[in-house]
């Protein structure tokens, strides 16, 4: 194991994501449209161009069986607006127009629900494993589980010792959302100063809580208390730093070592599961098929 890496992932989210190519597009297909209609297009035209908006939701949210379903449903609906001049001029004189909208419709479905398909497994795929915190580029509650688990096994069977020191404080009621992306941002750059290079430093939101969590292996009960009055003096300088109102009694630090108190340690893990399960859904639910 090594220290948290100073690169950041992602912080866009899959639903976060389709929201905003769904805003885009269909902004986009309704310039289009006002355009054709502003220059006087045949209103039939405009109405099949309009056609692609309901495909595009479809294949957003339901993949290529979607985008094929409203694909064919778009066409049927083109038929029916071009059934007035079919009845006039005969299938013939407008079979090219039809044929040529219901491949741009079925393209257009399957090759957007592909499309879709491949962002969403993307971006699942990084939810299923990222293992680091966007605000303080600092591990996350996932990693502090497996970390653990891991830590568990190796010291059952070599016979080692970790210790597992924890910080909880509270989130100053003076800061602002910006006020607050700074503080945890230096609150990152300093904990991954403090710490070795085996050290394994997380950081985790539970509510209004603010928790930090440290895995130390080869570390005792008693060298892992020191490191925790150590991180309270540094949690409240920084604190200073930022101009907040973080009192000593408000942070509340525990440490528990194995396999001395093991008790202790999967209750810590028992809460950094928890909150595991909120933050990554997507992983929990693959951990439960």
């Amino acid at each position: 194991m090594t220290a948290a890496p100073r690169t950041q992932t992602r912080s866009v989210s899959y639903s976060q994501a389709r929201s905003l190519v769904l805003i885009l597009g269909l902004v986009a297909l309704g310039i289009v449209a006002l355009i054709m209609y502003v220059r006087r297009v045949d209103p039939a035209e405009v109405s099949a161009t309009m056609f692609f908006l309901p495909i595009f939701v479809g294949f957003l949210f339901f993949g290529i069986r979607g985008g094929a379903i409203l694909g064919a449903v778009a066409t049927v609906g083109y038929i029916w607006i071009r059934s007035p001049a079919i009845d006039l001029v005969g299938w013939g004189e407008l079979l090219d127009l039809i044929v040529t909208r219901a491949v741009g419709y079925m393209a257009f479905g399957l090759i957007g629900g592909w499309a879709s398909e491949q962002l969403r497994d993307s971006i699942t795929k990084l939810d299923l494993y990222d293992q680091i915190d966007d605000a303080t580029g600092l591990f996350n509650s996932r990693s502090l589980v497996e970390t653990i688990d891991l830590e568990k096994s190796r010291a059952n069977r070599y016979e080692k010792v970790f210790s597992l020191v924890t910080a909880d404080l509270p989130s100053p009621t003076e800061l602002n959302r910006r006020a607050e992306r700074n503080f945890l941002t230096d609150l990152g750059d300093r904990v991954r100063r403090s710490v070795r290079t085996v050290d394994h430093a997380v950081y985790a939101r539970d509510n209004d809580r603010h928790l930090l969590a440290f895995v130390l292996p080869e570390t005792s009960a008693a060298g892992a208390r020191t490191f925790a009055g150590k991180l309270r003096e540094q949690v409240i300088a920084l604190a200073a730093e930022h101009s907040l109102s973080l009192e000593a009694a408000s942070i509340t630090t525990a440490v528990a070592s194995f396999p001395d108190d093991p008790a202790s340690v999967d209750e810590v893990t028992a809460r950094f599961r928890e909150i595991a399960a909120v933050d990554f859904p997507e992983a929990a639910d693959s951990a439960s098929d």
